[in-house]
């Protein structure tokens, strides 16, 4: 059963808003990834990284507002050779796609943040969970729970499942690491929560929305 505590978690979401505002205005960034001619982009992203998503849609607006934040998705990066993939759930499950796929099938903003409060063997080993997760379903009931505590301004316990929403992904994979990106249950944290992290910073932007 979901504690109330309106006024401390209202607050944390809206400060948690503020700080990743902050962030971004003061490092305004288009990173070039797709062109041939300048793969720096591509070459500094690191395992364990995070992309947040700008999304658009209903589910996405609902997000938006109850989280005080652009933010809507969130998914971790991994590095084969040239290549970069996007470990994220969605609503098929757990999933891997290229980054220059999802950049041109995706219809919000896109940016890139990194995880520099973690050390490297700890962001590789978040993210070697993480794809042990490959093909779980996705946890469309967490999510709904979820929109009602924030709806209601309450928290919501651990539930115990192998399905995932994407930003409780995340945020799993680190705490199953010791190395929690937010205080908060990772059923209970919100893709504007992971880009306000003390452990997380604003690289830029892949794609802004259209």
């Amino acid at each position: 059963m979901a504690d109330c505590l309106p006024d401390r978690t209202l607050a944390r979401r809206k400060r948690a808003a503020e700080k990743i505002a902050s962030r971004v205005a003061a490092q305004p960034a288009m990173l070039s990834y797709r062109s041939r001619q300048d793969e720096t982009t591509r070459r500094d992203m690191v395992d364990g990284d995070l992309l947040l998503f700008r999304g658009k849609g209903l589910l996405s607006e609902l997000i938006r507002h109850s989280t005080h934040s652009p933010y809507t998705h969130a998914g971790l990066l991994y590095r084969r050779r040239d290549r970069v993939f996007c470990l994220e759930a969605v609503g098929h499950g757990v999933r891997l796609v290229p980054v220059s796929w999802l950049l041109g099938e995706y219809a919000g903003g896109v940016d890139y943040f990194r995880v520099t409060g973690v050390k490297p063997r700890k962001k590789e080993a978040a993210l070697d969970w993480a794809f042990s997760r490959l093909g779980a379903p996705y946890d469309l009931f967490g999510l709904a729970r979820f929109a009602l505590a924030m709806a209601r301004h309450s928290v919501i316990p651990e539930d115990g499942n192998d399905s995932w929403f994407c930003s409780e992904l995340v945020a799993r994979a680190y705490v199953n690491v010791d190395e929690p990106l937010v205080d908060q249950v990772a059923t209970f944290t919100s893709p504007a929560e992971l880009g306000a992290s003390s452990k997380v910073e604003f690289v830029g932007s892949l794609k802004l929305e259209s």
